[in-house]
């Protein structure tokens, strides 16, 4: 039997004593050594056990848990650094801790958890306004005098209020606990409790619309997950606000004030408290308590950085309209002005205290939170504060908040939630458990490596990037400034650039975290995860099949983003370059899952493992196409055209856009084990190379139109990996691995770094000497599955290697954004396949033959064929209209 033991630490760094602060840790294992079924409990370094709960995220091919949520509390000093083991096989009356269970029961309408401290109370009545009520049931506070009435339950609600001024309450469609729809189960019997007690933490999620008295919907739906802890009276609550509209992007232009964008006046979360209650507010920038009376307001105008009113702030008219810098404080008439603040704020009578705080308070900007008379007002979307026009939500945009909510500590004021206890799990472990694919530990710290700590050690790391542009604000936040975009701007003024997670930096951000410890990797990764789930994807099912549930590209090249913000074109852009052209939403050259589904492993994100999932299918349309009639001759015009899959040969283009299809397969599989996923990869594998293919037919020697074929490599690897760990060595794996190699072999025959072929490039930049870490990765890649020693591959990975070094350890731009991030995502792949030695002795190269052409004519007479047999004509005029102004027009539909 394996025995479990996972070492790993905890260090805090931010002079705070922690008691009891939760902890939820992603935490791999190695297949066959982790059961559901099998005990889990972690020692301390003095020998003492403390109980946790274990939640799997991903299983292995075997059925046991690949990886899995740890939650447990620790107790822990000031600057102080503990060392645990996840240990099995103890049984429950060996641990020390008495941690008592988070119960949920369905009554009568009502789901109540109870956390052992507190009640909490959901209505799950469909239909009705969402209301989540703390019991005071358990306070312990006796009534004697017939002359008070008794208190009543405290509610949290939601509330949207429109242009003009007409207010919208979150009105309740589904909620769901332990994956069970507890408002569709149509229980009649009272106290049904619904599944077995977490013992550390449970979360409620709860979905619907913005409703007003009538029930008249605005068309912004919301959801919401809740996080109950045990032993506690507080609660995180995550609010997602979201319009499904398709936009409208006329021309192919995605600008703010398209018709498809919703606009609201505020978006206000309701806590009900004592009028004459006292207010304190304690500031966790300056670590400062303010004590202020019975009335107090607390508002963020903007960024209150040098650049506060950046253009990265435009409205729909191209103006900035932010009128001051930083937060104004009033309270009973004094006001106080700063710049930053990150308040938490408590309300106190004589019985009860009730304490909130907002994350990423500032960096969200505008935000306000306010106790006036008898209400507790936290602003998402201030009132109070209204941009000109009104916030304006984007089609098939959301936006979401973090809020902590307490109710009876006195003392508490949340200063623990922006300073996070930085968990490492020992790098050694992680390698040896191959949960994290491609994942070695560095053996040496090269140039490449010290080049890539400048992200958060150098003078332009990704946090002081931000400043320069003031990439803050609700829909900016979290996002990188594409920094290399301004090579060659001579302007005066800021030129802005988003990134949109082009090459997938979360991806890198996690593994520097994961190699390093380095707690500034992971806050950029969950900042940048946070700001793709609802920003950079386009959440809609409206629009066209291959934009639906897209990615949005990086702000266009050497074009200020204007009024586009983070979705690519403008009307406002100009030809940048000779033969630039614009238009074009989300399409499948950039799609980024491996990222998503990391952040999801380390931190059971489910927004990230939907999203992961959410661009599986959307790439999947994007090559596959549509199932109707006209979409399918469509298709087949397509067919040969740069970037399209031919329908008529069944081929892919053996470009990056395969290479992001591939992985996205293989991430979608990684996260559900549905082994469709694998098939449709090796699918898309043996239909875009072979190991017989005439190469000079693939016109290599043209850099600009086929150097991405490196990335569909890169894809490659990760399926034979696959492959490799589930010890499925069959005639898939060996196709791919032969065709690899053939392409390989002329790597080390025909490669140069690109720098020493300027003459073919447009643009000789060193973002170049970036990308050339593909092929160093592929070609090691190559020397590992090889069946013989072929030193070609190494001498010719070692040799372009050192010229990515040569060109980027004295350059100037070395900390571009692009080039980091390229670093960041490719470092691993050629880490892995350089420093590991597989236990395998691989076969041979095997003998193939070439594959037949299908006649064209009876091809496309099938295809044709097909999709008469399940004809439809409503989905015809559907697909037609999305594509034609004219016939939406005649359809009645708005165009």
């Amino acid at each position: 039997m394996t025995v479990i033991s996972v070492p790993f630490s905890i260090v805090e760094s931010n002079s705070l004593s922690r008691s009891a602060q939760p902890i939820s840790m992603g935490c791999p294992f190695a297949a066959g050594d982790f059961f559901v079924t099998t005990p889990l409990v972690i020692r301390q370094q003095d020998g003492q056990l403390i109980s946790c709960q274990i939640s799997p995220l991903t299983y292995w091919h075997d059925g046991s848990v690949k990886w899995a949520t740890i939650d447990f509390v620790v107790d822990i000093n000031s600057n102080e650094t503990l060392q645990f083991t996840l240990i099995d096989g103890v049984v429950e009356t060996e641990v020390s801790e008495n941690q008592n269970s988070i119960q949920v029961i369905e009554n009568n309408n009502q789901l109540e958890v109870s956390t052992g401290v507190e009640t909490f109370i959901i209505n799950t009545q469909q239909g009705e306004p969402l209301s989540l009520a703390k019991s005071i049931a358990n306070e312990g506070i006796a009534n004697t005098d017939v002359s008070k009435p008794a208190p009543e339950k405290v509610i949290i609600s939601i509330e949207l209020t429109d242009l003009d001024n007409k207010k919208y309450l979150a009105t309740v469609d589904t909620i769901t606990a332990d994956n069970i729809t507890v408002n569709s189960l149509a229980l009649n019997n009272v106290n049904t409790e619904l599944a077995e007690k977490e013992t550390h933490r449970k979360t409620v999620k709860i979905a619907g619309s913005f409703n007003d008295t009538n029930n008249n919907k605005l068309g912004v739906l919301f959801e919401s997950t809740l996080t109950f802890f045990a032993n506690t009276s507080y609660i995180k609550a995550e609010v997602t606000i979201h319009n499904p509209q398709a936009a409208k992007h006329p021309g192919g232009l995605w600008d703010l004030g398209d018709e498809g964008s919703i606009l609201f006046k505020s978006l206000i979360v309701n806590i009900p408290v004592e009028k004459n209650a006292m207010v304190s507010i304690f500031d966790h920038i300056s670590h400062e308590s303010i004590t202020c009376g019975k009335d107090t307001t607390i508002q963020q105008f903007s960024s209150g950085g040098v650049n506060w009113q950046s253009p990265v702030h435009k409205n729909a008219a191209g103006k900035v309209d932010i009128e001051k810098n930083g937060f104004v404080l009033t309270s009973d008439n004094e006001e106080h002005e700063g710049m930053r603040i990150s308040p938490s704020i408590s309300v106190s009578n004589s019985e009860n205290t009730i304490s909130a705080y907002v994350e990423n308070f500032w960096q969200n900007f505008p935000k306000s939170i306010s106790k006036q008379n008898g209400s507790l007002d936290i602003g998402l979307f201030p009132g109070s504060n209204v941009p000109d026009g009104g916030f304006e939500l984007q089609g098939g945009e959301k936006k979401t908040h973090s809020l902590w909510v307490d109710f009876k500590s006195v003392t508490q004021n949340f200063n623990w939630v922006d300073k996070p206890l930085n968990i490492t799990i020992a790098p050694k472990y992680i390698e040896q458990t191959a949960a994290f694919d491609l994942f070695v530990v560095d053996l040496k710290a090269d140039e490449l490596s010290t080049i890539i700590e400048k992200g958060v050690h150098g003078e332009n790391n990704f946090f002081a990037k931000r400043e320069v542009v003031d990439e803050f604000g609700w829909r900016n936040f979290g996002d990188l400034y594409a920094d290399h975009e301004t090579q060659g701007y001579t302007g005066t003024d800021i030129f802005v650039s988003h990134y949109n997670n082009q090459y997938d930096p979360i991806y890198g951000f996690i593994y520097q975290y994961l190699t390093t410890g380095n707690a500034k990797y992971f806050e950029l990764a969950n900042d940048l995860t946070q700001h793709v789930t609802d920003i950079d994807i386009y959440h809609t099912l409206d629009d066209k099949d291959e934009y639906n549930g897209g990615l949005f590209w990086h702000t266009d090249h050497y074009l200020d983003a204007s009024t586009s913000t983070h979705r690519t074109f403008s009307k406002n852009h100009q030809a940048a370059y000779e033969g630039y052209t614009s238009g074009g939403g989300p399409g499948g050259q950039h799609c980024y899952t491996t990222g998503l589904k990391s952040n999801y492993l380390l931190t059971g994100n489910e927004s990230a493992k939907k999203a992961a999932l959410q661009l599986a299918d959307w790439i999947t349309y994007s090559f596959e196409g549509s199932n109707t009639f006209l979409a399918k001759l469509f298709a087949i015009k397509q067919s040969g055209n740069h970037g399209a899959r031919d329908h008529i040969l069944d081929t892919y283009p053996l470009d990056r856009g395969t290479g992001h299809y591939i992985i996205a397969l293989l991430d979608a599989y990684d996260l559900t084990q549905d082994n469709d996923y694998l098939t449709r990869a090796f699918k898309v594998i043996s239909r875009t190379f072979h190991p017989n293919d005439d190469m000079s037919l693939r016109n290599f020697e043209n850099i600009e139109a086929t150097w991405f074929y490196t990335v569909f490599l890169q894809a490659v690897g990760r399926f034979l990996f696959i492959k490799e760990r589930m010890n499925q060595l069959d005639d898939d794996f060996y196709f791919t691995r032969d065709a690899m190699l053939h392409y390989a072999n002329w790597m080390a025959d025909n490669e140069r770094p690109y720098l020493e072929q300027k003459d073919k490039l447009e643009f000789p930049n060193t973002t170049w000497a970036g990308q050339d870490l593909r092929k160093v990765g592929v070609l090691y890649m190559a020397h590992y599955y090889s069946p013989i020693q072929n030193d070609s591959f190494k001498e010719k990975a070692v040799y372009i290697h050192q010229h990515i070094i040569t060109t980027l350890k004295d350059d100037i731009d070395s900390d571009y954004t692009r080039i980091l991030v390229l670093l960041m995502q490719n470092i691993g792949f050629a880490n892995y396949y350089q420093h590991s030695t597989s236990q395998n002795k691989f076969a041979d190269i095997r003998e193939y033959a070439s594959p037949i052409k299908p006649n064209k004519w009876i091809k496309i007479a099938a295809l044709l064929l097909k999709e008469l047999s399940r004809l439809s004509i409503k989905k015809e005029l559907t697909w037609l209209s999305l594509r034609s102004a004219k016939v939406a027009k005649l359809l009645g539909n708005k165009s």
